[in-house]
């Protein structure tokens, strides 16, 4: 396997790890009083992810066009 086809499979499974994350601040958000101090602190961790899932899937992007064609990611990531 290729070190380009390796970091992509290790990249796709940051994405979905960061995913969860995402999905977990924001829920836990959504339970906080508007504009209180924990929903800013809340909102801005949701930025800050938001913006580390934004420059994952750039770079997963790039790392797809310089791969060799062939396998599928969910093969690569389990023989890890």
């Amino acid at each position: 396997m290729t070190t380009k086809k390796r970091e992509l499979a290790r990249t796709s499974d940051e994405l979905l790890a960061d995913l969860e994350r995402l999905k977990r601040l924001e829920q836990e958000k959504r339970q906080q009083p508007i504009s209180s101090k924990a929903f800013h602190e809340l909102a801005e961790q949701v930025t800050e992810t938001s913006e580390e899932i934004m420059h994952g899937v750039r770079h997963q992007e790039r790392l797809g066009d310089e791969a060799e064609p062939g396998g599928r990611i969910e093969e690569l990531s389990r023989s890890e």
